[in-house]
């Protein structure tokens, strides 16, 4: 590939991603049409539903062109309109690849703005029939940007990261901020009604269309991928360059030689420190190697002051006899989560080998340390294991204290030696070997 080859290459480049720009721009939205719609039903309502003075009637139900009279009252004066979806739409809408709401709406009355509002079923908070339950996102609108009844259509657009959850609905059913996030993925209804405090009076209000609408590729998703083929090409054009020199620099061959030799040599060393990673892959938890590493960090640090448990799944070999090496696998991994999420952060836990564990807890006296085993083997004895169904899985734990003085090898030997008497004594159980 000669250079002028390479600047043409390079043209030809900048024309097709311009072209792809443009195109991108040209490109049609896609949309999702949810009024008028053969899926979708409306239902009016009002505070005099429940006792209150507002009402709502349809002036021309097929046009959706609907009457609010607001009146004060004890209730608090609520009108407004609500689409649903039916069976045909699973009875909700995915909108996550979506980034505005594009509405015809009219609207003729003495209000300053309206309230836009979707309700996204959230199955932590609410429940699919009860509409009422579902996540409230709105946004406030002022009547200005909808059109009067006596003028021309006018589209209004609003961005879905404009709508935010209700602070009624956070308080009424006891959300935490941070579960309390516009969520789009399960909509089941759009609404209209009026901002608080409402503004009372007669309101007329007419919706002619509703319609979701998004790009068909995001836009940051079109500048990476062109700046990745940018760099694929340009990746290929040096690496074809890197060729060519090495053909023309023979006195270079063996420099390159070494490189590559180097190059395996690394290839190597990635294999050799895979191996040697400090999390078993099976469990995801410290496999022997990351224990002792941590061992020699805490050791190191003058912390190695505390408890250690040396644990073994009861007749193991039994389960993986009689249900499979999937489900024993199943059973290790699921035993070392329920420890992992019962132990705290700066204890140590490991899977030793096989089907044994080691728990290491740091400035925990035995009594403490003791508690603790008890609660583990009761955590596993109480589980529930889908996987071998009608069998109840235990555990036995063999317990020891250490301190600073102690050798690590000598506390392996008392807790192992501990563990066996659980084993013999009739497994299911935390037997202890005191530090002399």
């Amino acid at each position: 590939m000669t250079l002028a080859s390479s600047s043409r290459i390079r043209a030809v480049a900048v024309v097709v991603t311009i072209t792809v720009m443009l195109s991108y721009y040209l490109l049609p939205p896609k949309y999702i049409t949810l009024h008028p719609s053969k899926g979708s039903t409306h239902t009016i309502y009002s505070d005099g539903d429940w006792g209150g003075e507002s009402s709502i009637a349809w002036l021309d139900e097929p046009a959706i062109r609907w009457l609010c009279r607001l009146k004060q009252s004890p209730a608090h004066p609520v009108c407004g309109l609500a689409v649903h979806w039916s069976d045909i739409w699973s009875q909700s809408i995915n909108a996550e690849d979506y980034s505005r709401l594009r509405l015809t709406l009219k609207y003729k009355g003495p209000a300053h703005a309206l309230r836009i509002y979707m309700r996204n079923f959230d199955e932590q908070h609410g429940t699919l029939e009860d509409r009422d339950t579902h996540k409230f996102m709105s946004v406030n609108i002022p009547t200005a940007e909808f059109a009067q009844f006596d003028t021309k259509a006018q589209v209004t657009e609003i961005e879905l990261s404009e709508l935010q959850v209700a602070d009624w609905w956070k308080s009424e059913y006891n959300v935490d901020r941070h579960q309390a996030k516009p969520a789009f993925d399960r909509i089941t209804s759009f609404g209209i009604d009026f901002p608080v405090p409402p503004v009372m009076g007669e309101h007329t209000l007419e919706l002619e269309s509703v319609e979701l609408v998004g790009t068909w590729i995001p836009a940051e998703n079109l500048y990476l991928g062109i700046i990745l083929a940018w760099l694929l090409g340009l990746f290929l054009e040096t690496a074809w360059h890197m060729y060519r020199w090495r053909r023309v620099a023979k006195e270079n061959f063996r420099q390159v030689k070494d490189l590559t030799n180097y190059a395996e040599a690394l290839k190597l060393k990635s294999e050799k420190y895979r191996e040697l990673s400090h999390i078993d892959s099976l469990t995801e938890v410290y496999n022997r190697y990351g224990f002792m590493q941590t061992l020699k960090k805490l050791f190191g640090r003058g912390a190695l002051n505390g408890c250690l448990m040396i644990i073994d799944i009861d007749y193991f070999k039994r389960i993986n006899d009689n249900f499979g090496h999937v489900a024993g696998d199943k059973i290790l991994h699921e035993i070392a989560q329920v420890f992992a999420r019962n132990v705290r952060k700066n204890d140590v836990f490991a899977r030793w080998g096989g089907e044994e564990f080691v728990l290491l807890v740091t400035h925990y006296d035995l009594n403490q340390a003791r508690a603790l085993a008890e609660k583990l083997r009761l955590l596993i004895k109480e589980y529930d294991f889908n996987t071998v169904e009608s069998t109840q899985i235990t555990i036995s734990i063999g317990l020891t204290s250490f301190s600073k003085t102690d050798s690590l090898n000598s506390a392996f030997l008392r807790a192992d030696e501990a563990l066996y008497s659980a084993k013999t004594q009739g497994r299911n159980q935390v037997v202890i070997a005191q530090n002399e």
